[in-house]
């Protein structure tokens, strides 16, 4: 987890003790065994998954859903 907040500063939603790692976020918050293709949204970021090893989360794309500067 440490390495979304490095690349886009904290989460505020990211508080909680429940997981250590994306794919513990994942599962957090779908609730379920994640699909590829399946999307979270928080803290400004898109969470989709892309792959799975087995029943963990191999690889995530994230995107911001509004340039850094939005606002600004």
């Amino acid at each position: 987890m440490s390495g979304l907040e490095t690349l886009f500063g904290p989460l505020p939603e990211l508080e909680s003790s429940d997981y250590d790692t994306v794919n513990g976020l994942v599962y957090h918050v779908l609730q379920r065994v994640p699909e590829p293709g399946d999307t979270i949204t928080l803290g400004g970021l898109v969470l989709t998954v892309e792959t799975l090893v087995r029943r963990r989360v191999g690889t995530v794309l994230v995107a911001r859903t509004a340039p850094i500067n939005a606002g600004a």
